[in-house]
């Protein structure tokens, strides 16, 4: 019985975490649509926010990508410099 707990438990947990994704891409995708935030303040986030690195951002926007994040103290992969 406690396996079988645990089991649930940590479904819900990966069900919990799908939703915030989610939740956090719907909100990401309205921003880009109203033209409030840009391709280059997107992946800046996620960089931050450890979803991408710099490796996984498009050479168009990677310069201006690693720039931002230099001039706000953050490497390319999330951390401090």
């Amino acid at each position: 019985m406690c396996v079988l707990f645990a089991t649930a438990k940590k479904k819900v947990m990966k069900i919990g975490q799908l939703i915030v994704y989610l939740k956090d891409s719907v909100k990401m995708l309205k921003l880009l649509l109203k033209e409030e935030i840009n391709m280059v303040d997107m992946y800046v986030v996620l960089v931050i926010n450890k979803r991408r690195t710099i490796d996984q951002v498009p050479a168009q926007w990677r310069d201006l990508v690693k720039a931002d994040l230099t001039a706000i103290g953050v490497d390319g992969y999330g951390d401090q410099l």
